[in-house]
């Protein structure tokens, strides 16, 4: 179990590697190609699929958990149809959103346009997403699976090769076609390339054999998940709303070009909580595998280890963006941009400091189905956040929008962590004490080395910045060995490394 867990989250730390890189590279590109005005109706149209997507009803999470339940019984039979159940289920979800998105583009897609001439274009662009719509679903059903069955790696290294070749493409081609199409008929192509090959490797014996039967979907299966999944629904209503609210209310208040600004700040930070999501995204299936042999220590001795490092990695890269994510994205896109992004960055890096303080919150509370709490803990941070939005962005403007996510999760945070330690060994004081200060007393120094070394030295160009950002490195990793991780921690972290050396 330890060893499926360190693989797929190391495996899923390669992915986020690989398209973090890829979104260093290639958003100049985008911004340029696209333009401040079809760069913000780029991001509207995500917000606008990313709330058709909640229709999926918690389907997501829910298939992963009874993936990895069902992976310890002997019963081929309930394997199967937990397979076909899913796979119908969320295919009906993906026709429905695509017919949907077909409606508007028929209907209104002039909504989207600036001048009538353009109006069949945006049409088309809507269209285009109504298909990746319809492959998108069935995918994520596929990709549950594996994640259920901790088959990270094989998903992750199809998902790398297949990005690094479309970004490659798009590099090269997005300049002599138009600009918005093909970038979402490239996003149609990767998500069709990746649906037929993880659906035929998951006919191999040693991924299961899995084979799909319409006739073994089953009624009785698809209501146990859908009790499940309306918990895990509730949260990403919320979850999305107030993630897509924002440049929603941004271009309907402000205009579309301002939202590059704001999405220049804030997907720095996405890219910090994606990085727990994702270094925490194989303790769910672990989780509810333990939850199932009820091994309780071994569940606590998981969510405290993971946390360090989690929450580690997260805190440094936060206080790192709050003292040099303006000169990083002056440097990256132009002076313009990082000006206007900083005062952006430090309230949204305070955000997921203070959001990302439980990173293994979700993932644990979920397997053991105990996550209902979270969906009306989430609700009431998105409406504390839209509300907050909408009377905030006229007077401060972006800085507004930025407060209002801060300030909803400041309100919300004290009842998430109620929530958790209602079923951890643990108190929040002991917590706090040995994990929380450490790790920010390290980040506290590591952040006013930066502050001091940008002082000394400007950072006019991309190596005395680099040399900054590995001055801060050289701070902070031993800084984090030795003060935040106890013995136990170091000597399995050695142990790790040397089976890592002998692999390579």
């Amino acid at each position: 179990m330890l060893r499926s867990l360190l693989a797929s989250t190391a495996s899923n730390g390669s992915r986020f590697a690989v398209t973090t890189i890829i979104t260093l590279v290639m958003t100049p590109v985008y911004i340029r190609e696209l333009g401040n005005y079809d760069y913000g109706i780029w991001e509207i149209m995500m917000s606008v699929v990313g709330y058709l997507g909640l229709l999926d009803m918690g389907l997501r999470p829910t298939i992963s958990r009874f993936t990895a339940y069902l992976s310890r019984s002997d019963d081929p039979a309930e394997q199967s149809a937990l397979f076909a159940t899913s796979l119908c289920m969320m295919a009906a979800v993906g026709l429905l959103i695509s017919m949907t998105l077909l409606t508007w583009s028929m209907t209104f897609p002039g909504v989207l346009a600036p001048d009538s001439d353009s109006v069949g274009r945006y049409a088309t662009l809507i269209q285009i997403f109504a298909v990746h719509v319809v492959l998108s679903f069935p995918y994520f059903s596929i990709e549950s699976t594996y994640e259920g069955r901790l088959f990270y790696t094989t998903k992750n290294n199809i998902s790398i090769g297949i990005s690094i070749i479309s970004a490659t493409f798009l590099y090269h081609y997005l300049p002599h076609f138009d600009p918005l199409l093909l970038l979402i008929t490239v996003n149609v192509v990767m998500t069709a390339s990746k649906l037929v090959l993880l659906f035929a490797i998951l006919h191999a014996p040693s991924y299961g054999s899995y084979r799909f039967h319409p006739g073994h979907f089953s009624p009785s299966m698809m209501f146990r998940m859908l009790r499940f999944g309306g918990k895990a629904l509730a949260q990403g209503i919320a979850g999305q709303v107030s993630k897509r609210a924002d440049p929603l209310i941004i271009g309907a208040f402000l205009g579309p070009q301002k939202i590059v600004f704001f999405n220049l700040g804030s997907m720095l930070l996405e890219k910090v909580k994606d990085s727990t999501q994702i270094m925490g995204h194989a303790f769910m299936p672990a989780f509810s595998t333990l939850h199932s042999a009820s091994d309780q220590k071994t569940m606590d001795q998981y969510f405290q280890t993971g946390t360090k490092y989690i929450y580690g990695l997260a805190a440094a890269s936060c206080a790192g963006l709050a003292a040099i994510g303006d000169v990083f994205i002056s440097l990256w896109i132009g002076p313009e941009y990082g000006a206007e992004v900083r005062p952006i960055i430090w309230i949204l890096a305070a955000t997921a400091l203070v959001g990302g303080a439980l990173p293994l919150h979700n993932r644990f509370l979920m397997a053991l189905n105990s996550h209902g709490i979270l969906a009306i803990i989430y609700s009431a941070r998105a409406v504390i956040n839209v509300v907050l939005t909408l009377l905030l962005v006229r007077p401060f403007g972006l800085v507004g929008v930025a407060s209002a996510t801060l300030i909803g999760q400041l309100v919300t945070a004290p009842f998430v962590w109620a929530a958790v330690f209602r079923h951890l060994a643990m108190s929040p004081t002991t917590y706090v004490r040995t994990t929380l200060l450490p790790i920010l007393g390290s980040t506290l120094v590591m952040m006013a080395c930066l502050v001091v070394a940008l002082q000394v030295f400007p950072a006019d160009g991309w190596y005395p910045f680099l040399g900054i950002v590995a001055l801060g490195v050289v701070v902070y990793v031993p800084l984090f060995v030795f003060g935040v991780l106890d013995s136990d921690d170091r000597h399995d972290l050695i142990r790790a490394i040397r089976k890592i050396r002998k692999a390579l």
